[in-house]
């Protein structure tokens, strides 16, 4: 998260602003961001917590303003009236805030939905000190504290925003330098498509998703299988890219 330009600056992923490196963990300065909160099922140890995908360097000040608030924009499920723009005044303008949901700037949309995405592919609960992280459009109809919403808002960002050559380059260092894996939906955004489906729209008002049972948008599963422009492809097969495999099996 270095500029690219003065290495001695990081970029504030929900101020859209660089400062200073050094010094950071202070009210007036800034401090690592889980973008999949810790409150929401990211533990405090284990692989999840310290996943540099879901790691970002924030605002100090703009970080309690965004909380563990839900990813989404304004009027999804709450009145428009009880919109605040931007989200704080420390925020990029392009910021917003409701009760429930917050909304990060124009150019970091695509990549906290594709970090949310990746986390939610990723962590299933099988190792130790893990959750399975979720995401959804429907939180309230099923409470869970390993949940994360709007899915629908996610997939949305992600074809709005497609991966920048910082980001690029950032997935390819997190790999090579630090954990050893990558963020598929970086690597081939249209995987985002091939496992989570299409975004659906919303019933407007402030009244959210349809949740009924018959309209619930979730992930295919991690044994299922789905098509699309690859062919038949297994959860499985997206994980190997997670997991760090460079070449992966795809059904043509």
């Amino acid at each position: 998260d270095l500029d690219a330009v003065n290495g001695t600056h990081i970029h504030l992923v929900y101020r859209n602003a660089d400062v200073p490196k050094e010094p950071y963990g202070k009210a007036d300065t800034w401090n690592r961001e889980h973008v999949f909160p810790k409150s929401h099922g990211v533990g405090a140890s284990g692989p999840d917590h310290k996943d540099l995908h879901s790691l970002k360097p924030a605002d100090w000040s703009v970080n309690s303003a965004r909380s563990n608030r839900f990813f989404s924009s304004c009027g999804i499920t709450e009145p428009l009236k009880d919109c605040v723009v931007p989200a704080s005044a420390e925020t990029d303008a392009s910021t917003s805030r409701d009760v429930q949901t917050f909304m990060p700037p124009t150019n970091a949309r695509g990549d906290v939905a594709r970090s949310i995405l990746y986390m939610a592919l990723r962590y299933d609960g099988d190792a130790d000190y893990e959750e399975n992280l979720t995401i959804t459009d429907c939180p309230d109809e099923n409470p869970s504290d390993t949940e994360m919403a709007f899915l629908s808002q996610m997939l949305q960002w992600h074809m709005d925003d497609p991966p920048s050559a910082e980001e690029i380059q950032r997935n390819e260092n997190v790999c090579t330098h630090y954990q050893g894996n990558r963020n598929p939906f970086i690597d081939i955004p249209d995987l985002v498509a091939h496992y989570y489906g299409e975004p659906r729209t919303p019933l407007g008002d402030g009244l959210g998703y349809d949740c009924s049972t018959s309209n619930l948008l979730s992930a295919p599963g991690r044994n299922a299988t789905s098509t699309g422009i690859y062919g038949s492809l297994t959860a499985g097969g997206i994980m190997m890219l997670v997991q760090g495999f460079i070449v992966f099996l795809l059904v043509l």
